[in-house]
């Protein structure tokens, strides 16, 4: 008979999966013990936050943010925080200090427009980058310089005397919105007399006065402002300079980005930064070349027409161009409002303004546009419509300018990830 100490003992031995498996649940088990401290650290968070809420600003909400979560940093979920309010004080910062950043940002579009010929010269011809980018940007600033002499003075005198026409003509016609005038004009169109009078007396001439008692009020506004505007242009002499430093360590720049990533990611991310690269400059360089062209042509046109300010109409319809639909709108608005308060009106001169418009949309839409933007970047128009909506509602003229590109990458991060779910699925 066999006793228990005769039994033999079999020694299963242990794989590598049991291994991994064995050491996941532990890992599980003592981030179980990790979530309690973190809970509690976001609660005092919040609890300082409340209690010291005006002697808190953002950085140091982010420097409080980032100390208390380095130490969970191996978590996804910390991982995501972290990035996200490093985002959103990017996002802060850089709005915040947006007007003195003005001229960099400036200086970063003229690198990053150019960069390319700069990389081109240095692997072709062997040209140093600090060289290459000192003489484009000598080059670009003498072209600049040259423009500015030659049409700026015009410009100056063609826009001073059209706000000269165009005051003289409210002051001549500020006498016709008096509270007996809009009576008579509303009589006039039918509307009866006892609802004309309820209609002026309640609702029209109280906002008329309103507009008229914010008025100087305003004026003071724009001359104490002239100053600030001084300065901001005075801090353009930094944008040549700003250029050339960031034109010669414009690739330095972009390895230092990657190495912000994880190098398990890298690739990804590069690959990721190259379809950002080419959407945006793409779209860039194609629309500011767009606006150039039809601005030029639109003033000529206009100047053979022989209506006035037509180096104010051109510089408004090159600017406007870099606004998709909306710019077309305001164009047309503003050259009528010209040719109306100018000109002596009839049929022909009415359409001629629509029709130069009209016909430099149709060049761009069908001869240059395929050919200096190429096929776009690949946005719905009910999109782009909504998108400038949304842009120019909460960033005004910027949110104008930035809403067709920016929507353009989001539309790619948004092909990108549903590219990734489905090869993670495959």
């Amino acid at each position: 008979m066999l006793t228990p100490s005769d039994i033999p003992l079999i020694h299963t031995p242990i794989t590598a999966a049991q291994s991994e498996n064995e050491q996941r649940k532990l890992k599980r088990r003592m981030r179980r013990f990790d979530v309690v401290p973190l809970i509690l650290g976001a609660i005092g968070l919040i609890a300082l936050t409340w209690q010291l809420g005006t002697l808190l600003n953002p950085f140091v909400l982010i420097v409080a943010l980032y100390i208390i979560l380095a130490p969970y940093r191996d978590y996804h979920a910390a991982r995501t925080i972290m990035w996200t309010a490093g985002v959103l004080f990017a996002f802060w910062f850089f709005w915040t200090t947006s007007g003195v950043l003005i001229p960099f940002f400036i200086a970063a579009v003229i690198a990053y427009l150019f960069n390319p010929l700069v990389s081109l010269l240095e692997v072709r011809y062997k040209i140093a980058r600090v060289w290459s980018s000192i003489g484009i940007v000598v080059v670009l600033m003498g072209i600049l310089t040259l423009l500015g002499w030659l049409f700026i003075p015009v410009l100056i005198d063609q826009g001073g005397s059209f706000i000269a026409k165009f005051s003289n003509y409210i002051t001549q016609h500020a006498s016709q919105l008096d509270e007996k005038s809009l009576k008579h004009y509303l009589t006039n169109a039918g509307v009866p007399a006892h609802t004309a009078d309820q209609l002026v007396t309640g609702q029209v001439a109280p906002h008329i006065k309103a507009m008229v008692a914010q008025i100087p009020g305003q004026m003071l506004r724009l001359i104490e402002g002239i100053p600030l505007f001084v300065e901001r242009l005075l801090n353009l002499i930094i944008v040549p300079f700003a250029a050339v430093y960031l034109l010669k360590d414009w690739p330095k720049l972009g390895v230092l980005i990657l190495d912000l990533f994880p190098q398990r990611t890298r690739s990804r991310r590069t690959e990721t930064f190259t379809s950002i690269d080419h959407v945006l400059y793409g779209y860039i360089r194609g629309q500011l070349t767009m606006a150039a062209i039809l601005g030029v042509l639109g003033g000529l046109a206009y100047w053979a027409l022989g209506i006035p300010y037509f180096a104010v109409l051109g510089l408004i319809i090159g600017i406007s161009d870099l606004i998709p639909i909306i710019g077309i709108i305001f164009s047309v608005v503003i050259v009528e409002l010209v040719i109306f308060l100018t000109m002596e009106l009839s049929i022909g001169v009415v359409l001629s303004g629509v029709a130069v418009i009209g016909a430099l949309h149709l060049l761009e839409a069908y001869i240059l546009g395929p050919k200096i933007v190429g096929e776009g970047i690949g946005i719905p128009p009910v999109v782009m419509i909504l998108s400038l909506i949304i842009f120019g509602y909460f960033l005004g003229f910027l949110g104008l300018l930035i809403a067709v590109p920016t929507t353009g990458v989001l539309v790619m991060f948004l092909g990108e990830y549903r590219k990734s779910q489905l090869e993670s699925d495959e």
